[in-house]
């Protein structure tokens, strides 16, 4: 468990980034409440993947409960799967499962997608839905 507590503190204090090894030696790390953020260039937030639970090994995560945001000036776009695996160097979600992405008055829905996070680059592989409103999707109440 010293393992554990190790990661959660040098990734709180800024010292453990999204692209660093694991210091585990191929070890798997579980985590719960996995939060990973990228900033951009004046400090503000660019996005943010959150996960209910982590289990990583090298660089890669596999990831349940997923929830990422895009914070941009236009407006927040919230995607959010049951799972997925992603890569920590390239930056890069893959998943077979479902899929929703929300933003202002739309709704975007499928299964199976690839999505590069720093690129913003969303591919869904089938049943792609999108759904449009004329009010915003949060004043909607409009649950994915």
């Amino acid at each position: 468990m010293r393992w554990l507590y190790l990661m959660v503190l040098l990734g709180s204090l800024g010292l453990l980034q999204a692209g660093d090894p694991v210091p585990f030696g191929g070890a798997t790390v579980t985590l719960h409440e996995f939060i990973l953020r990228e900033f951009k260039a004046n400090g503000e937030p660019a996005w943010t993947l959150t996960g209910e639970q982590a289990y990583m090994e090298g660089n890669q995560v596999r990831l349940k409960g997923v929830l990422i945001r895009y914070f941009d000036p236009e407006g927040e776009v919230v995607i959010r799967s049951p799972g997925c695996e992603f890569d920590r160097l390239k930056r890069t979600a893959r998943s077979d499962q479902p899929i929703t992405m929300e933003r202002h008055n739309l709704m975007l829905e499928g299964v199976g997608y690839d999505l590069d996070v720093a690129s913003q680059r969303l591919l869904i592989r089938k049943d792609g839905l999108l759904k449009v409103w004329r009010t915003p999707v949060a004043e909607l109440g409009v649950q994915p």
